[in-house]
């Protein structure tokens, strides 16, 4: 993949992730890919559609050689009124003093809300 071989150079140590997106706004068709992330959150009429959005992941963007093909590219139809969340694991990963990991069910319950 392109991505991958223009970025191995300047970021050989480094394994950087990412969603990458193209929404018609006219049509509502969303079109991604994922490296590495949790899967966005398709949020409608207040409620998180569970499983809407995911797919194949595909490794980090940089490394080459590893047998890695070009990645998929998933697609979604959105509805006026959707909502997408699109975060990195340290949001769920994070914990405040008490130790407690932040999580997908207090993720969940904020976006909801929001």
């Amino acid at each position: 993949m392109e991505i991958d071989r223009t970025l191995e150079p300047w970021i050989p140590e480094r394994l950087p992730t990412c969603v990458i997106g193209d929404l018609d706004t006219a049509t509502g068709r969303l079109e991604w890919l994922d490296a590495a992330t949790p899967p966005p959150l398709l949020i409608r009429d207040r409620r998180i559609v569970t499983g809407a959005l995911n797919g194949t992941l595909r490794p980090p963007l940089g490394p080459t050689g590893y047998g890695v093909g070009p990645p998929p590219v998933h697609t979604a139809q959105l509805r006026p009124g959707d909502r997408l969340l699109l975060f990195t694991d340290g949001v769920t990963d994070a914990h405040p003093a008490t130790g407690e990991l932040f999580g997908e069910r207090r993720r969940a319950d904020i976006v909801v809300r929001v």
